[in-house]
């Protein structure tokens, strides 16, 4: 969702950077809206991806690989669901080592 709205707004900003050109008339704002594009990505990248609020009791599975992690769970219709979490955070590893021994 994130991402395709990042995309759409670079294909904007280049659209009007191209026109500008053209008319040899650019100004700094044009030129510093694709960093700016580009700045808010990379600032919103890790807040993307699913977020979910698991129940201990729904969690039938974790299983461990360095800083990776998968997650077994059942979802909302009974539907087991693997889910695969990489490079996540040292401390949320730990704690759920801790929870899950």
């Amino acid at each position: 969702k994130v991402y395709n709205l990042l995309f759409v707004l670079s294909l904007i900003a280049m659209f009007i950077i191209l026109t500008k050109v053209e008319s040899g008339n650019i100004s700094l704002f044009y030129l510093g809206l694709p960093a700016g594009i580009y700045y808010l990505y990379n600032e919103l990248k890790s807040e993307t991806g699913a977020r979910f609020k698991l129940p201990i009791s729904k969690i039938s599975a974790i299983e461990f690989d360095r800083n990776n992690v998968m997650i077994e769970f059942s979802d909302f219709e009974n539907k087991v669901v693997r889910e695969h979490i990489k490079k996540a955070e040292p401390k949320g590893v730990i704690l759920l080592k801790s929870l899950f021994p």
